[in-house]
């Protein structure tokens, strides 16, 4: 195995270390949140007593944890020579992880439907992950960085601007889309701006070597720490989780690739492109269901 197909391994199996750790995050915040169910009937009067034993609070906390950490695995993904949509791509894996632990450990059921949706999610990301060893070497610091930034400016102004109009349609469904939407995009920026960060001024270094490049990279970690609150924001909306998560998820996946067609010098669309997308979104709406499961009733707070 060549050098540079070894580090696109690695660059694969960070990505799919990243969105484990992501999922199982979420499936650990949902299986403990009847900790945090329990503390507010004691201190909020207003809610209806608690009923029934809370999980152990070490289980929501690791959640919480294993969520905030995760930028970790951001940071090799540049310094090895791979690109932000090879890393992001993988980020269905995690959805297949989350719903296997659904169905062992949490007891929930697995009908036909979902399991097809989860092996579109797994074809979809093999395809473009097996994609990667097809494109020429490629490196984030061909990307102009006053462009780079100014199309960063203008997708955190859409996303700004589609949050308005969904809190304006005011539809419980409309909000799910659009907060969907925008955490996702957002949050697909936190991994992608490290990687400018880490390039700005040539070179591909786990720490940047310029000004902008640092001011970039620190600002990466205030992104995804906002693709969060969009993400909590819409949930305490109380809308449907089988609407947010799979739209927060397939703008996770494109909008990388997106930037980087438009960026990123020699990278285009392929036909595989195409066909690993359209399995990954065709796997995250036969999932609906799935998701449906991690929400909560209308009168609680919403979490996953």
């Amino acid at each position: 195995m060549d050098p540079t197909s070894r580090k696109l391994w690695l660059v694969i199996l960070l990505g799919i270390l990243s969105t484990t750790q992501n999922h199982l995050a979420k499936a650990f915040q949902r299986q403990g949140i009847e900790t945090l169910d329990h503390v507010r009937s004691k201190i909020d009067h207003t809610t209806a007593p608690f009923r029934g034993k809370p999980k152990r609070a070490w289980i929501y906390v690791i959640g919480i944890l294993l969520n905030q950490t995760v930028f970790i695995y951001h940071l090799f993904t540049t310094p090895l020579g791979g690109t932000t949509a090879v890393y992001t791509s993988m980020y269905g894996v995690g959805l297949l992880v989350l719903l296997i632990y659904s169905w062992k450990i949490l007891k929930e059921p697995l009908n036909r439907t979902e399991l097809t949706g989860a092996l579109a999610i797994f074809g979809g990301t093999l395809v473009i992950g097996l994609e990667g060893f097809f494109r020429p070497a490629l490196d984030m610091s061909w990307m102009n960085f006053d462009a780079t930034l100014l199309a960063v400016g203008i997708l955190f102004v859409l996303c700004g601007l589609i949050i308005y109009l969904s809190l304006r349609n005011g539809s419980k469904d409309a909000i799910g889309v659009g907060f969907g939407f925008s955490a996702g995009a957002i949050g697909a920026m936190d991994p992608f701006l490290k990687g400018v960060g880490q390039t700005a001024g040539g070179g591909a270094a786990f720490g940047p070597v310029s000004r902008g490049g640092w001011i970039v990279f620190v600002a990466s970690f205030l992104i995804g720490a906002l693709a969060f609150v969009i993400d909590q924001w819409g949930f305490y909306k109380r809308v449907r989780a089988n609407i947010l998560v799979p739209t927060f998820n397939a703008s996770y996946i494109a909008v990388p690739v997106i930037m980087q067609t438009i960026l990123l010098p020699g990278y285009r669309f392929y036909w595989s492109t195409f066909l690993g997308l359209g399995l990954l979104m065709i796997g995250f709406v036969l999932l609906g269901n799935f998701n449906s499961q991690f929400e909560k009733s209308p009168t609680e707070p919403t979490e996953i």
